[in-house]
């Protein structure tokens, strides 16, 4: 191998490790609004917000109050930058329910913009859509009770916060 194979080889190594470390993983290890410290990349699992299920991206008096929950968090951490992660359970096209919940992230930024005067260089929206559930498909399909299965897809819809900058 001649030096300039292997410098290509030794980039290429390198910008998979840094690819990898910017990429947000899809375990559910969560802390709370009540840590004490944050790191990059911590997750919060925020309070229930619901959507209207027809892939609408309105959202009940509870979920704002939810959403609040989140808007006090960034007063009391004011240089802190979070992504807002909106998930979906697999129902519907992968492809529909990436734009679902992108939309959906959107708009609980535009509330805490709008509502709590939240800067927008702080917030970043994400939907990931159902490329991370809790609970698999396989889980669900393998539970008889209809109830227990429904919960199983409300487990999946979710949003979480991740921390970028702490």
């Amino acid at each position: 191998m001649n030096k300039t194979t292997l410098f290509i080889y030794l980039f290429l190594i390198l910008i998979g490790i840094q690819s990898y470390s910017q990429t947000p993983s899809c375990d559910s290890i969560y802390t709370s609004f009540s840590a004490v410290e944050y790191h990059v990349n911590d997750k919060i699992l925020a309070p229930e917000v619901r959507f209207e299920l027809s892939g609408g991206n309105h959202f009940s008096q509870e979920s704002k109050d939810s959403i609040d929950v989140i808007a006090n968090f960034l007063k009391l951490h004011p240089t802190m930058v979070i992504e807002v992660g909106v998930h979906t359970d697999s129902r519907g096209t992968a492809l529909a329910n990436t734009d679902i919940s992108s939309r959906r992230a959107e708009r609980i930024i535009d509330y805490l913009i709008e509502k709590h005067n939240i800067s927008p260089d702080r917030l970043v929206a994400r939907g990931y859509g159902e490329s991370c559930p809790l609970i698999t498909d396989e889980m669900i399909n393998a539970t008889e009770s209809l109830p227990k299965k429904e919960w199983f897809h409300q487990q999946n819809r979710r949003v979480e916060i991740r921390v970028l900058t702490p």
